[in-house]
């Protein structure tokens, strides 16, 4: 009985881990990194319009939720969408789009519970599956 609920317990605290996790593989290299998280931000500088663009992203169902997109400068925003709106000086849009992974290109900031750090070449992000 009790090895019965330990699957049980095991079972829930493998699926939390996993609903709480992100996996960040530099593409070229296959070199994969892993994170116990469930909220990450990716920020990048506009390629044309040279704003700082800032999204929030989080892990959700096996897929990665993007729940907002903002900048400093309207016009790096306005490149993605319309629907977005003042908010303490930046530009924010409310996107709430689902995916399995984001790739960014090299250059990236990947900012992780307190930890920063920018992609060498273009990376893929996606929940972990361990």
């Amino acid at each position: 009985m009790r090895f019965f609920i330990f699957l049980i317990l095991l079972t829930f605290f493998v699926s939390e881990i996993e609903e709480s996790a992100i996996c960040l593989e530099e593409i070229e290299t296959k070199e994969t990194l892993g994170f116990l998280t469930s909220h990450f931000f990716l920020e990048f500088k506009h390629s044309i319009y040279g704003g700082d663009v800032v999204l929030t992203c989080k892990v959700v169902g096996g897929k990665i939720v993007v729940k907002t997109l903002e900048s400093d400068d309207e016009a790096s925003i306005s490149y993605y969408t319309d629907l977005y709106k003042p908010v303490e000086g930046k530009f924010v849009a409310e996107i709430e789009e689902k995916m399995d992974a984001v790739v960014v290109n090299e250059g990236w900031k990947v900012k992780i519970q307190g930890n920063e750090f920018e992609t060498k070449s273009v990376s893929r992000i996606f929940p972990c599956r361990w």
